[in-house]
């Protein structure tokens, strides 16, 4: 999975098929500078978390937040498959393993402080997927030091 940028100012390093023009694509689908889209190995947009990045870009989410965002999401969505999971079936246990694996696990954890920032952006990718009707339930909502709420149903 790759991450790349609305950027209109690279328009010329794109290549295309012949005749088409990127910058009025993306002036029709109105998407903004800096918006992140995640691609698959197929280079095809990778859902729901593209939608999701459109939706933060429009309401005024700024490019650098959108960035740290999307690494993040990729981090996460990498996790979850290495489990055999992705985030529609995402459970408590896969997000306890994930919050575990980069806070105590790998060879430099991170500390309390990134990973209240990971929770931030999961929880609000997950309120997302619950408003658009994708997920049920949240799997797991964690809050500063890891520490957990229950699981909202709606």
């Amino acid at each position: 999975m790759e991450i790349f940028y609305v950027d209109r100012r690279s328009r010329g390093l794109w290549p295309g098929p012949e005749g088409f023009d990127v910058r009025s694509t993306l002036d029709y689908r109105s998407l903004p500078d800096g918006m992140p889209i995640l691609v698959d190995e197929a280079m095809q947009p990778v859902e729901p978390v593209s939608g999701w990045f459109r939706v933060l870009a429009y309401d005024g989410k700024q490019a650098t937040t959108l960035r740290v965002y999307a690494y993040i999401v990729r981090r996460l969505i990498a996790f979850l498959d290495g489990r055999g999971a992705d985030l529609l079936s995402a459970t408590e246990s896969d997000l306890v393993a994930y919050r575990r694996s980069r806070t105590e696990l790998q060879d430099k954890p991170i500390d309390e402080v990134t990973w209240d920032r990971e929770a931030t952006v999961i929880n609000a990718l997950y309120g997302y997927l619950l408003d658009q009707g994708l997920v049920r339930r949240r799997p797991f909502r964690m809050t500063r030091r890891g520490a957990r709420r229950g699981s909202e149903h709606n």
